[in-house]
């Protein structure tokens, strides 16, 4: 497996905020923030490719 800097390894999880994440007047939820952090973890250790030994590609 490619052992990669801290860094210069970071990783990226994009979703989309459900509707009923939000209150009235726009705002995210708090503890709605603890289920993204909990999401992108999953995310993180199984579906990152360095991960599973593939390279990293980065889109900027």
């Amino acid at each position: 497996m490619q052992q990669l800097p801290a860094a210069e390894y970071r990783h990226v999880y994009e979703f989309k905020i459900r509707f009923g994440d939000i209150d009235s007047q726009g705002h995210v939820n708090n503890v709605k923030f603890l289920g993204y952090l909990e999401d992108a973890r999953l995310e993180m250790f199984h579906g990152d490719p360095v991960r599973k030994g593939r390279s990293p590609c980065a889109a900027w």
